[in-house]
């Protein structure tokens, strides 16, 4: 048996020492979530951006879908560049590059849709 480093209660079958008891794991503090890699607004305008593929819609030349989804991806894509400040450091160049991709993929679609 070994004590908890926490609050010091015993910990049965530890065979190491330096373990926390099941009690204070949850309720421990300070473990950082894993950062998404992909900004979850970026990948909001991805999925827009499929749909706005997968569905089209014209009415004399000009698909209304790829119209009205266009400019929505240039949104979300331009506050997301302006989260990308808040970001790990080490996150920084993927979520420029797939926001990137996600402004000019709604241009594209903007373009698209006017036929």
């Amino acid at each position: 048996m070994s004590a908890c480093i926490q609050c010091g209660s015993e910990v049965e079958n530890a065979a190491i020492t330096g373990v926390v008891c099941l009690k204070c794991s949850n309720t421990m503090t300070g473990i950082d979530k894993p950062e998404p890699k992909i900004d979850p607004l970026v990948l909001s305008a991805l999925v827009v951006g499929g749909v706005a593929f997968a569905i089209k819609f014209e009415i004399n030349g000009r698909n209304y879908i790829a119209l009205s989804l266009g400019p929505i991806m240039v949104i979300l894509g331009i506050v997301a560049l302006a989260r990308i400040k808040s970001a790990p450091q080490d996150l920084r160049n993927m979520r420029l590059g797939t926001t990137i991709g996600a402004i000019l993929l709604g241009v594209y679609h903007v373009i698209r849709g006017l036929g």
